[in-house]
């Protein structure tokens, strides 16, 4: 009797060994998950713009900057265009929303990103510089002179307006010189208006315009007119007196001698 409850326990023991054996060469599940969870290899995308938004035309550089393990990248535009590479530069020419979009791949999957790109209209800017005021006392004829810069406004005609102006000391303000020899300005002003047409977005322009001496009604020693420009958005023959007209940009009359006459 003795002998078969030895037996029986050796029995047991060789059971449990194997047993044990068993367990210890197939973890279980969850182990596997802890140690190598789903999804660690998961690219992440990344784009670095150069620009979001400004004016049009606008250039913006696109650069992958993705974290992960990352096999393939492809880059996807609003306008159904597609590209790839590390580095895209894009160039939007007219006004609107736009997008990127940027999937990258790798082990373990697939991840995307967006990017909004905002581009606005131009601004359009007219500058004045370099009024000029030249006499010339043997052929008696004043010439004036002004710069005008124009920006984004490539075949767009606008009107430049010059006229003479002189000081009202009683109601301390600038009042057009009124003046029947020169028929290109409105309402008699002593001035005449051209019509500019910039053939490029940026580009500076130079105009003048001849007066006689006969022109100034009034050339008493001392008498001082001085100069003005305008640069008018139409080209309506009232632009001096019509309040509805736009001023795009203005040259106030200056008090320096190369703007004026003064007659001697």
């Amino acid at each position: 009797m003795k002998k078969i409850s030895q037996i029986m326990v050796l029995l047991l023991c060789t059971f449990c060994l194997i047993s044990c054996q068993k367990d210890s060469s197939n973890p279980t599940s969850s182990d596997q998950t802890g140690s190598n969870p789903t999804g660690s290899n998961l690219p992440s995308a990344k784009i670095q713009a150069s620009a979001t938004f400004g004016e049009a035309p606008l250039t913006v550089t696109f650069t992958d900057k993705s974290t992960g393990q990352v096999t393939s990248s492809l880059w996807e535009f609003s306008d159904g265009s597609s590209a790839s590479g590390s580095s895209i530069s894009r160039t939007y020419t007219q006004a609107g929303s736009y997008w990127t979009r940027l999937t990258v791949t790798g082990p373990g999957g697939t991840n995307s990103i967006t990017q909004n790109i905002s581009v606005s209209a131009p601004i359009q800017k007219v500058t004045l510089s370099n009024l000029k005021c030249i006499i010339n006392n043997t052929t008696q004829v004043v010439t004036l002179q002004v710069s005008c810069h124009f920006e984004n406004y490539a075949n767009q005609s606008k009107v430049v307006g010059l006229y003479w102006v002189i000081y009202n000391v009683a109601n301390a303000r600038f009042e057009y010189v009124k003046s029947s020899c020169n028929s290109n300005a409105p309402n008699g002003v002593l001035g005449v208006l051209m019509p500019l047409k910039p053939n490029s977005n940026d580009i500076t322009l130079s105009t003048g315009a001849y007066f006689n001496f006969s022109c100034f009604p009034d050339r008493t020693s001392g008498k001082i007119y001085y100069a003005m420009a305008r640069v008018y958005d139409k080209s309506e023959s009232n632009l001096v007196t019509d309040p509805n007209s736009s001023i795009l940009a203005q040259s106030y009359p200056s008090l320096s001698n190369n703007v004026s006459v003064k007659w001697n």
